[in-house]
């Protein structure tokens, strides 16, 4: 809320369904008996999956309602299972399966041949973070009996990821990365979130 309002937006309404939320339908239909179009939301899992397929039940495409959201929303393990009910939804994160690169383009690859089905964020998650704890492991010869070093050999960790370039803010640990802005189409038989824009090198502001 604080971007929004920061760049001139306004909110007109929120509404909270809970955690674990086996029905939708009440809270999508707040949101459709309000005048405002464009929505943002953060799911995950099965409650996107919910969400996104009551969404679509209710008629909020067809009344020209737009979904946004965080990127967890709509991604692969999300979108195996809505398919194009998605289409058209605009989210924000820091990787796409779509993403042109050369790391990425290895990595889904070696993915598909794995366990036949296109890899999600969280799978690159685990990738990156067992690559930066090797490349951490290297720089201190595996000796991890002193935590402190450890965590400074992390801390100068870089290396190009399947999300691009991957590093940590030496102030949070967490890592600086390029956000992409991205838009759910299917294509090719394959429901996949495209790249449509990208905020370059953000450091995430949580302390």
């Amino acid at each position: 809320m604080t971007g929004l309002k920061k760049n001139g937006g306004t909110t007109t309404g929120n509404v909270a369904p809970p955690l674990g939320n086996a029905d939708f339908a009440p809270f999508v239909t707040q949101i459709k008996n309000q005048p405002t179009k464009n929505v943002y939301s953060f799911f995950s899992g099965a409650d996107a999956i919910g969400f996104i397929k009551t969404w679509n039940s209710l008629g909020l495409p067809a009344a020209g309602y737009k979904m946004y959201g965080a990127g967890f929303l709509t991604e692969q393990d999300v979108l195996k299972e809505v398919k194009d009910l998605a289409n058209g939804a605009i989210t924000s994160l820091f990787w796409a399966v779509e993403l042109d690169n050369a790391e990425n383009k290895s990595f889904v690859s070696a993915y598909q041949r794995q366990y036949t089905l296109l890899p999600d964020v969280f799978a690159v998650q685990a990738y990156d973070g067992m690559h930066a704890l090797d490349e951490a492991l290297k720089k201190i010869g595996a000796d991890t009996s002193d935590p402190d070093k450890v965590s400074k050999a992390l801390e100068d960790v870089s290396f190009k990821s399947p999300r691009g370039d991957f590093m940590f803010d030496k102030n949070t640990h967490n890592p600086v990365q390029d956000i992409y802005i991205r838009e759910v189409k299917t294509q090719n038989g394959q429901t996949v979130n495209t790249i449509s824009d990208k905020v370059a090198k953000v450091t995430d502001p949580g302390k």
